[in-house]
């Protein structure tokens, strides 16, 4: 039996869910939760193989949350099913501790399938993110990923590093603040980042500051 959690905003996807896996016999949901900071206290509560995460709604950002979940439940295996689908987006959840990743517009039968091949620590993927994936670890084999980054990116990267504020790095590299954000967006996901925090412990771990 795998017992499944099913977290989404809407009711209605939470009940097609549940209505989806009480068609087989080693599907049982045994908890649910409107949203990501429901989700992180879900596992605290009750014990989940897989749990069913959507994306949307407040608390915390998706890799915030996996990483929250994992703390409380290092057994249970997140599938992310998203209505927003991201390749790199994707990517990242994966590296933050995702099982499995699936588009909200496959069928009913693929999150079935999903669902089981993530319980038996399988990782079900879109093609498009696993070659990204595999590309991006062929890349750390031969440098590190910060070498990717663009000179500007650069520049934001080592400012967040050591605590610099986006306006203050706005201000000093005579940029917008939308413009520092879309910066720190696409590095951190070169990165394989989440926060400011990863950040610095990265800059660290590499000596790109002391």
């Amino acid at each position: 039996m795998i017992r499944i959690g099913v977290a989404d905003e809407f009711g209605i996807v939470r009940s097609g869910l549940r209505d989806l896996f009480a068609r087989f016999i080693d599907l049982w949901v045994v908890g649910e939760a409107a949203g990501l900071e429901a989700a992180v206290q879900l596992v605290g509560t009750v014990e989940i193989d897989v749990l069913i995460l959507d994306l949307r709604g407040p608390g915390p950002n998706g890799a915030d949350a996996i990483k929250a979940i994992h703390a409380r439940s290092p057994r249970t295996r997140v599938l992310v099913l998203s209505a927003s689908y991201d390749d790199e987006g994707a990517a990242t959840l994966v590296r933050e501790g995702a099982r499995g990743y699936l588009d909200m517009r496959c069928e009913p039968l693929e999150i079935v399938r999903a669902v089981r091949l993530v319980s038996m620590g399988q990782r079900p993927l879109p093609a498009s993110v696993s070659k990204l994936l595999a590309r991006a670890l062929d890349s750390e084999e031969t440098h590190a990923p910060h070498e990717e980054l663009s000179k500007r990116e650069a520049e934001v990267f080592l400012a967040l590093a050591t605590g610099d504020r986006s306006e203050r790095i706005a201000d000093r590299l005579s940029l917008s603040q939308k413009t520092v954000s879309t910066y720190r967006r696409r590095l951190m996901l070169k990165l394989g980042l989440a926060s400011n925090s990863d950040l610095t412990r990265y800059a660290l771990k590499h000596r790109l500051i002391h």
